[in-house]
């Protein structure tokens, strides 16, 4: 639910950028500022649902106490859940869980690192742990280093030919330039790459891939190891450089530009990554 909300948020952020920059060059924002409101106001009838599901069945908060916090990327977060004191023996450090998140359906794992009594005058205080999760991004993507491009694909996908001729163009163009690629297949999946894009350094998985929508789709991490782009290479039927989203991110960040650009929706060929 949380990550719902945040990339709605983006998507607004965007295309309200979009409607100044319509503004700015004289053009007519009728359309864009329609689709900006239509998602302003489903956005502000989702946050009392989203705001319900923070705390799930079981767990609750005291007033005050934050629920959720935000944390650079790279980070690996600690999640805080309340038990019985009863369960005691169940929930010592060490102890290997398996976890839910409010709002999400995806079974998580992690251990417990720590445990606390809610009230140390009060033996039959509730108990507050900390577990650490599971699935900390891989050392490769992991903090400083040079701009680093994740290539999603499935083989069976009848939209990698265009995809991968665009692909092997962005090797071409940026890798003498210091920037890395990497892929990641579709789990369960057999193919190769084709010897063009051999360069290509293959990752086992990546935390969170599992939900991903469909494939191409690709991943950008800049310098200081913060994710600056995720979603499509392009919008269109057809996938070059003529329509892509790629070589811009990667251009800016080369200069050093900052950018954060998320969770970019688009429409053209895609496949069902699960």
């Amino acid at each position: 639910a949380f990550g719902r909300l945040m990339t709605h948020i983006a998507v607004l952020r965007r295309l309200s950028r979009s409607v100044a920059a319509l503004l700015e060059a004289g053009e007519n924002p009728l359309l864009h500022a329609s689709i900006v409101k239509d998602l302003g106001a489903t956005l502000e009838q989702e946050i009392p649902e989203i705001a319900r599901q923070l705390v799930d069945d079981g767990q609750y908060a005291s007033k005050g106490q934050p629920i959720f916090q935000l944390v650079p990327r790279i980070s690996n977060p600690m999640i805080e859940a309340r038990f019985s004191y009863r369960q005691f023996d169940e929930v010592k450090p060490g102890t290997r869980v398996n976890f839910q998140i409010a709002g999400e359906d995806e079974v998580r794992t992690g251990q417990i690192v720590g445990s606390s009594s809610l009230n140390s005058e009060d033996l039959a205080a509730d108990i507050r742990v900390q577990i650490k999760p599971d699935g900390a991004l891989p050392a490769e993507l992991a903090g400083p280093g040079p701009i680093r491009v994740v290539h999603f694909w499935d083989p069976g996908c009848p939209c990698n030919v265009g995809n991968q001729q665009h692909l092997a163009e962005l090797v071409a163009r940026f890798a003498p330039r210091g920037v890395v690629f990497y892929a990641v297949q579709k789990p369960g999946s057999r193919g190769h790459l084709p010897a063009g894009l051999s360069t290509l350094q293959a990752l086992d998985g990546l935390p969170g891939a599992e939900r991903l929508p469909a494939s191409p789709a690709v991943g950008i991490w800049d310098g200081e190891g913060r994710l600056a782009y995720f979603g499509p290479y392009s919008e269109g039927a057809v996938c070059n450089s003529a329509n892509s989203f790629i070589e811009p991110v990667l251009e800016a960040l080369a200069a050093g530009r900052p950018v954060s650009a998320a969770n970019t929706l688009a429409s053209g060929c895609f496949c069902a990554w699960h």
